[in-house]
């Protein structure tokens, strides 16, 4: 080709074995350089502009693909659908005169992604889960929290150990606990409590450290929930800044998650 000019990618959407999507509607999006269409379990997406080739065309919409994937993952605190390349159409703008012998480029099938097995209890919806408005990509200190939350889930880092290593790399990202506090606009007192929960408590098998009067009792049930919850609303906050610095947030406070104060320790 002499001019070659990327039309169209498609990408298949699948699904873990633990998510069902049943009968869903078109799901149909725009974004600043390309327009999509999720149907069938195929997304169409149309470029705007000049791509020259399918890398160029995958670099533009990859980031879309990875916040959409995660952004879900988060909701469902697994992995449950990921996109795969099936096919992309590209065109020549300046053809060869008619009867010159003439090379095509065909498109190159994407290896599959790899999915981290985790027994959980199966679920279903019946539309396809919208892309996130705030999240346009994943930052690479994103994308390893994630992938240490999906071993932490397969039982293989500890929940406190986890907690208290995403909080250290806010603090060191943003200048502190107060830092972070402002530029993610969360409240400090979250911070601080998932430092004292990750830090200070926690029997032989998951405290962080022993203290001066020794190993104390394990988080009591409600108290792990809370810190489980909390830490996917900081990774997906550090998400959304990371896409976009300056958009607005809405603070993230302890009453944002009912923080049980009564728990027994």
């Amino acid at each position: 080709m002499r001019d070659p000019h990327v039309v169209s990618l498609s990408f298949r959407l699948n699904t873990s074995d633990t998510f069902e999507i049943r009968d869903p509607k078109p799901l149909r999006g725009s974004e600043l350089h390309f327009d999509y269409v999720l149907e069938n379990n195929t997304l169409n997406v149309k470029l705007r502009g000049h791509y020259p080739s399918k890398e160029d065309a995958i670099d533009l919409v990859q980031p879309f693909l990875d916040a959409w994937e995660l952004s879900e993952a988060l909701d469902q605190r697994r992995k449950s659908f990921w996109f795969e390349l099936e096919d992309c159409k590209i065109i020549d703008r300046d053809p060869p005169p008619p009867g010159t012998p003439q090379t095509i480029q065909a498109a190159v099938i994407a290896s599959g992604v790899k999915i981290h097995a985790i027994a959980i209890t199966s679920f279903s919806v019946g539309e396809y889960p919208s892309p996130p408005e705030r999240m346009k990509a994943v930052s690479p200190v994103v994308t390893s929290i994630w992938t240490r939350y999906l071993r932490f889930k397969a039982g293989g880092e500890p929940l406190q150990q986890l907690a208290y290593y995403w909080l250290s790399v806010l603090r060191e990202q943003h200048d502190g606990i107060a830092g972070a506090s402002r530029a993610l606009c969360i409240e400090r007192s979250v911070l601080e409590r998932v430092g004292r929960d990750s830090n200070n408590e926690g029997d032989e098998m998951e405290a962080r450290k022993r203290t001066p009067k020794g190993i104390r009792k394990p988080l009591a049930q409600v108290q792990r929930d809370w810190l489980e919850s909390t830490l996917l609303v900081l990774i997906r906050r550090k998400a959304e800044f990371d896409s976009n610095p300056d958009q607005h947030f809405d603070k993230i406070t302890m009453a944002s998650f009912n923080y049980p104060e009564d728990a027994t320790t």
